[in-house]
């Protein structure tokens, strides 16, 4: 190093110390363990692969949540000098939108710029003890939608329209992974992908990366309802828990 300062290097452990001072009494220390070895990855683990196959894949079931609260005055200040608290945020409303790849009851149809239709059902409620209201109808959506949901999977692949198939043959990229696509490839060859929910066709990908892609479809993580909030910790978080 140029620096003067950071030229005292313990050869046991790589560190760096900035006086001989230092790099004495860091010693002392460092005996006590042993040096650092560096170990390179063997040759099946020399090569990092694509392995966040659920993040390629879309929910089937999102729902979308938000409070609103009344400010409700203080009669006794409580506080600091600095500050002092003059109203209490309670929750007087929420709504929330239930997001789904398939039909459900009193759900409707709802299309995207994107083309891809979706399955909407808006939810409002008000009243006093609104969050307990909230927290009742998510539990109601867990033991009831949920289970029906999952039932529904296992669904084989329908037919490809035209220009499915079109897209499908002049694909060359995987939709996973990013890599190229080889048909002629017998030990991972090009696949037509689908949901397994709807038995839609979702786009090419490599064999490997559609079987990866469909365990996580079936896995118990999948099953878990995404609930999301703007500003969740700042602010609605404080009004359920």
């Amino acid at each position: 190093s140029e620096d003067s300062r950071h030229n005292h290097l313990c050869t046991r452990c790589l560190k760096v110390c900035n006086s001989a001072a230092h790099l004495a009494s860091h010693k002392q220390q460092c005996l006590a363990f042993k040096p650092v070895a560096v170990k390179m990855p063997d040759d099946e683990r020399a090569v990092v692969g694509f392995r966040k196959f659920a993040a390629c894949l879309m929910h089937p079931l999102v729902i979308y949540a938000d409070f609103e609260s009344v400010l409700i005055p203080l009669d006794q200040h409580a506080g600091s000098d600095v500050s002092a608290e003059l109203q209490v945020h309670y929750p007087a409303a929420w709504m929330a939108v239930v997001v789904c790849e398939v039909p459900f009851r009193n759900s409707r149809p709802v299309q995207y710029e994107d083309g891809t239709i979706k399955h909407v059902q808006y939810v409002r409620r008000s009243g006093p003890d609104a969050h307990i209201t909230f927290m009742r109808w998510l539990q109601r959506i867990e033991d009831s939608l949920v289970p029906w949901l999952w039932g529904e999977y296992k669904k084989d692949l329908q037919h490809l329209t035209s220009i499915e198939q079109e897209s499908h043959d002049n694909a060359h990229v995987c939709m996973y992974c990013n890599r190229a696509l080889h048909t002629d490839d017998p030990s991972d060859p090009k696949v037509r992908d689908h949901s397994h929910l709807t038995g839609l066709y979702r786009g090419a990908a490599h064999r490997s990366c559609n079987l990866e892609a469909g365990k996580v479809e079936m896995s118990s993580s999948w099953r878990k309802v995404p609930v999301l909030f703007h500003n969740l910790r700042g602010y609605d978080a404080h009004l359920i828990m």
